[in-house]
């Protein structure tokens, strides 16, 4: 199962979100998100499934990309369909089956943990492909 782990380098959006900000959530120019999804698309080779993360209990069973679910944890079976999953303080968690990955976001709360890791690692988000 391959995957991949991104930062905030090399995208278009400006300053805050500089540069690289696949979030469409935080107030960055939608324009420059999409585009920022967009090159990420080319370069994994085939589309990518994000999720409007709710810190909820809601899965969503994908098999093609379809208009951005509310939910916390995507699956599929697709062979070309990637999975994202959106981190700052939490964690995103990949799991695999002979037949089907899924991308969960699982929320932390705490906040003594969410400072140690972000010092540890700049990760933004994480992608099957």
């Amino acid at each position: 199962m391959p995957f991949i782990f991104t930062n905030r380098e090399g995208g278009y959006s400006a300053p805050p979100f500089d540069s690289a900000n696949l979030g469409d959530h935080v107030g960055d120019d939608p324009i420059f998100v999409k585009r920022n999804r967009e090159q990420l698309e080319s370069q994994i080779g085939m589309p990518i499934q994000f999720m409007n993360q709710v810190h909820g209990d809601t899965l969503v069973l994908v098999e093609e990309k379809v208009p951005t679910p509310n939910c916390d944890a995507l699956i599929t079976t697709s062979k070309q369909l990637a999975l994202a999953v959106m981190v700052a303080d939490c964690i995103p968690l990949l799991l695999k089956s002979d037949v089907a990955v899924a991308a969960v976001h699982v929320g932390r709360r705490s906040e003594e943990h969410t400072s140690e890791l972000q010092s540890r690692v700049d990760i933004s988000y994480a992608v099957f492909c």
